[in-house]
């Protein structure tokens, strides 16, 4: 998905069915994104992960880190072009916030130019993402099972 579909015009939702929705889709990127980088679940159900950091590739806590901010919906949940990357909790807070800039490179580097550019572009075109639709584009990656790691 290049950026996120469109909501369509007039077709407002309920705050709070819009934050639950939200939230869900957070939970499936995050499942998502630590399937593909081959992390597993520690806990049962609470969302943590334990696996290898896309960084350093040591292993540890992981959380899902943002190229573009998670404010910025239509790239949120973005995997085509990516904007999530697992991390260890340690480079998610001390090294992509706070060296924005060597993170900015290492994104370059890790995703390429192109697809760089695209989440660039994307970062300066206002947008109103279906919310929705994402999530069911998401679901249907989850059920596939599959492992298209970049």
């Amino acid at each position: 998905m290049v950026g996120a579909p469109l909501a369509p015009k007039g077709g407002g939702m309920a705050a709070s069915e819009r934050k639950r929705l939200i939230a869900k889709l957070d939970a499936l990127a995050r499942d998502l994104l630590m399937r593909q980088a081959g992390a597993q679940r520690v806990h049962g159900n609470t969302g943590s992960y334990w696996g290898p950091c896309e960084h350093c590739g040591k292993y540890g806590m992981l959380d899902v880190a943002h190229f573009a901010s998670r404010r910025i919906l239509a790239l949120r949940w973005s995997f085509a072009p990516r904007n999530l990357f697992a991390l260890t909790k340690g480079h998610h807070a001390f090294w992509a916030h706070h060296k924005p800039s060597e993170f900015a490179a290492w994104v370059e580097q890790k995703i390429g130019a192109a697809d760089y550019a695209k989440i660039r572009m994307i970062l300066k075109t206002p947008r109103r993402p279906d919310l929705k639709a994402i999530r069911l584009m998401l679901e249907a990656e989850l059920k596939r099972g599959t492992k298209t790691r970049v």
